[in-house]
């Protein structure tokens, strides 16, 4: 796996990377910006899935976005709510959204 990141060198392997860092406020803002974007790439996924009426992988997706996001970012519910609505799942639709 490579990672990209602004004011970094482009391209290195994420371990080799991670070998280059010596001040730890330095990994913990890498590693911050490295789940969010993990996170993007699962809403992506799973807004995909959505699409393509694939609830149980868009479901998994989202669940892994919020198992991943620190923040309390509730769009991430209310995706996972759309998806569980997709399955017929009312009741874990209804508590996703109720946290949004």
């Amino acid at each position: 796996m490579r990672v990209r990141i602004p004011g970094a060198s482009n391209g290195l392997p994420v371990c080799a990377f991670v070998a280059k860092i010596s001040n730890i406020d330095t990994y913990s803002v890498v590693f911050l910006a490295f789940k969010r974007d993990c996170t993007a790439r699962f809403v992506v996924k799973g807004d995909e899935a959505v699409a393509a009426s694939d609830y149980d992988e868009a479901i998994k997706l989202y669940s892994s976005a919020i198992g991943l996001d620190s923040s309390p970012d509730f769009s991430l519910f209310a995706h996972r709510s759309k998806a569980n609505l997709g399955r017929n799942l009312c009741a874990e639709a209804l508590a996703d959204a109720e946290k949004v």
